[in-house]
Parts: structure tokens; C-alpha cells; sequence
């Protein structure tokens, strides 16, 4: 079988085409990642140490099936569900002026679990998930990281603010705050 040169050229200029294309489309790649890869990775960092301020503007705007206890001996808050059959919800508006922000959730066991979606007109984007493990409560001060690249329009260069709702489920499932402040 014989090949023309022509042909091959054709199929590689084809090739080449719906490859630039692709990539050409502003931000393809970065939902795709976002939607299937990031919020299924382990976010955790190696740091366990609580930050002693954050300087990202958010202010918790709704909270629903919350309950509040103080850290002894910190200004740390914990929130947690107050029914643990249903989830607290804490919704939180947020300037996006970085790539990714810290945050402080924590679970007992595998029954608890904390999901962080963008909330844009009626629709919701997964952006975070964290599950109880079966070894019992997990570090105290354990740093987890969302990638704020993954909400709508995160990859562009611009400072917006967006609307994010964080949903704890279980009994022992907690998110710790400083000073109302949930991102760090």
C-alpha cells in the first residue's frame, strides 16, 4: 500500500488544526482538570500549624444547621453540625486574587466529610472534597489547600469576587475559622 506525501501532509495539517483549536479555547483545559481531577486530590499540605491571620477579603454571608464552639486557650472557632443528619452549610463570598488559598476542615471517621462548590447564578461547581478516614480525628491544625484557578473565570488575570459554599456532613465533621475567616 502506498502512501501519498500529500495525504500525510493533509492528515498531520488536520491534526495540527484541531490541536490548536483545542488549547485555543480560553480556559478548556483548565475545567476540564478542574472538573475531574482537583477535587478528587489530596489537598492536604505537610504543614500542620494554624496561620495567625488571613488576608484574603471574605466575609460569611449564610449559615444554616451550625454550631459554634470556642477553642479553649486560642481565638479559634469550630463549626459543626448542629443536626449531624443533615449538613451544616456555610456560605462564604470570597475576592479571588490568588491561586489557591488554605483552609482548616477536620473529621473524625469515615461517616464525616467537607465539600466546597462554587455558587454561580443557579448552577454549583465540586471544588473541594475531604473524607473521614477510619485512623479516628485528623490533625488539628492540618492545612488543606482549594485551588481558586478552578472556579468560573479563575484563570483569568483579573480580581473578582465569587461565592462559595462549604458543606459539612457528619457528626464530628468541623471547619475551623479565626476571626471569620474560613480561607487563609
Amino acid at each position: 500500500m502506498k502512501i501519498k506525501i500529500s495525504t500525510v501532509v493533509f492528515v498531520l495539517s488536520l491534526l495540527a488544526t484541531g490541536t490548536v483549536f483545542f488549547f485555543a479555547q480560553e480556559g478548556l483545559i483548565t475545567r476540564t482538570i478542574c472538573s475531574f481531577i482537583v477535587p478528587w486530590q489530596d489537598t492536604a499540605l505537610r504543614r500542620e500549624r494554624f496561620l495567625e491571620c488571613s488576608n484574603i477579603q471574605q466575609q460569611i454571608i449564610f449559615t444554616d444547621n451550625i454550631a459554634t464552639s470556642e477553642e479553649q486557650n486560642t481565638p479559634w472557632q469550630v463549626l459543626s453540625p448542629r443536626d449531624p443528619s443533615k449538613p451544616a452549610l456555610v456560605k462564604v463570598t470570597l475576592k479571588v486574587d490568588r491561586d489557591l488559598a488554605i483552609l482548616y476542615p477536620r473529621t473524625s471517621g469515615p461517616e464525616d466529610a467537607i465539600t466546597i462548590h462554587e455558587e454561580r447564578n443557579v448552577r454549583r461547581r465540586l471544588l473541594f472534597v475531604v473524607n473521614g478516614k477510619d485512623r479516628g480525628w485528623s490533625p488539628i491544625s492540618k492545612q488543606y489547600r482549594i485551588c481558586l484557578d478552578c472556579v468560573d473565570f479563575g484563570w483569568v488575570d483579573e480580581d473578582f469576587n465569587t461565592t462559595l459554599v462549604i458543606s459539612l456532613y457528619g457528626k464530628f465533621a468541623q471547619l475551623w475559622t479565626l476571626n471569620g475567616a474560613v480561607f487563609f
